[in-house]
This record gives structure tokens, C-alpha cells and sequence, in this order.
């Protein structure tokens, strides 16, 4: 049996929606090992969103959630400034790559730009929609501004 391209590589993914989740599907899929944390306490916000499976606890019915979190293992954490980030912290000592996508306001709320210092060798893969800095790095986005910003509303 051959060796997966990513087998040894451990990924902490801190992003919820659907483009950092599908990233981290990706990785894990070629053989990485995923962690994925999830805000408590309700977890990632894709658990609730339908369709769901019938028959299946609540938490974990959500077909989109079950589609973009296969493959990976998950813990929950509280990332407001405290004990959370500094567990968050301790996660990503023994990680290769973070997945994020945090806007500056998350990033500086969590400190990750000291994590990044002190763990140079850490690759950070942010997946944001308006990148880390520059006049739009504090906006969210919803589908409809992406659709529209993307130019596809245009068509």
C-alpha cells in the first residue's frame, strides 16, 4: 500500500461555512490528519442547515455538515480571548498548517499573529473572503456579496 501525499501532516482547521471546511476535506482526503475545532457550544454552524438525515441525532444530521467534515476528527472550544486560545495554542504546537478564516478583528482577538511568530515553521492557510489586511478586511461576506462582488449577479 502506497503512503497517502499528506500522511504526516497535521492540520488544525478553524473555519466554519463552506470553503475552509471543503479545503480541509481536501487535505484530509489526501491523507492528513484534520483537526477540526468548532466553537462552543454549538459547534460549527453548517450542523443545523438542511437537508438532514432521518433518524439521526440532531447535532449530526446536517448532510452539508456530514459532506465537509469527512475524514476529520473535531473538538470544541471557546475562542474569545482566554482559555480557549490558549488550549487553541497547545493544538497548533504539534500542527503543521492552521486553516483559517478568521477577518483581522478575529485575528487579533485570538493573537494569532504572536502564534505565528513564535511557530514560524507553522503554515497559516487563511481562506478569508477579503484577505487579512487592506480596506476590506474587516467586512463578512454572504453568499449574495460574494455572488455579486464575484460578478456572477452581472451575468
Amino acid at each position: 500500500m502506497t503512503a497517502s501525499p499528506l500522511q504526516g501532516i497535521r492540520v488544525v482547521e478553524v473555519a466554519e461555512g463552506v470553503a475552509g471546511p471543503f479545503c480541509g476535506r481536501m487535505l484530509a482526503a489526501f491523507g492528513a490528519d484534520v483537526i477540526k475545532v468548532e466553537p462552543t457550544p454549538h459547534g460549527d454552524r453548517t450542523r443545523v442547515l438542511e437537508p438532514r438525515l432521518p433518524g439521526v441525532r440532531e447535532s449530526e444530521s446536517s448532510t452539508l455538515f456530514l459532506h465537509l467534515n469527512m475524514g476529520k476528527r473535531s473538538v470544541g472550544l471557546d475562542l474569545r480571548p482566554g482559555e480557549g486560545v490558549s488550549t487553541l495554542r497547545r493544538v497548533l504546537d504539534s500542527a503543521d498548517v492552521l486553516l483559517e478564516d478568521w477577518n483581522a478583528e478575529s485575528r487579533s482577538d485570538t493573537g494569532i499573529d504572536s502564534i505565528l511568530e513564535t511557530n514560524p515553521e507553522l503554515i497559516d492557510l487563511s481562506l478569508t473572503p477579503f484577505g487579512t489586511d487592506g480596506p476590506y478586511s474587516d467586512w463578512r461576506t454572504t453568499p449574495l456579496v460574494s455572488l455579486a462582488l464575484g460578478g456572477f449577479l452581472y451575468l
